[in-house]
């Protein structure tokens, strides 16, 4: 194969994974939190969060569920005045919906997830 075909090839393949890409960020949903708050109470995929402190250090649990009975999935922790990104790489299925529950010292946290669609047997 000559260089100006595999350079054609390769375009093809990135033009449809930018496709892909874009198709995907188009389903998401996302949110700037400031206060503990429901996210969504449907079945979701959590994909991605930017936590921001302000003068102090800082935390953010994450819940499955719609509240913070729910089951933990996990706690990020940043420094004081440092935004810490989080990307849940294999993603995170949460069932009962999704909680976040923010530290008081968070100027706030941006969550990104994909509602999962409810499909009913019959």
């Amino acid at each position: 194969m000559e260089n100006s075909e595999l350079k054609a090839k390769f375009q093809e393949h990135m033009d449809t994974e930018m496709l892909k890409l874009v198709a995907h960020a188009k389903t998401a949903s996302w949110k700037w939190f400031t206060a503990d708050e429901i996210a969504t109470k449907n079945p979701c995929v959590l994909v991605y969060i930017i936590l921001t402190a302000k003068a102090n250090a800082t935390f953010v649990s994450l819940y499955d569920g719609v509240d913070t009975n729910g089951q933990l999935i996990g706690t990020i922790e940043t420094t004081a005045n440092q935004s810490r990104p989080f990307s849940f790489h294999g993603h995170i299925y949460c069932q009962r919906g999704l909680f976040v529950d923010l530290d008081g010292d968070a100027l706030g946290v941006l969550v990104c997830w994909h509602d999962v669609p409810i499909v009913l047997g019959g």
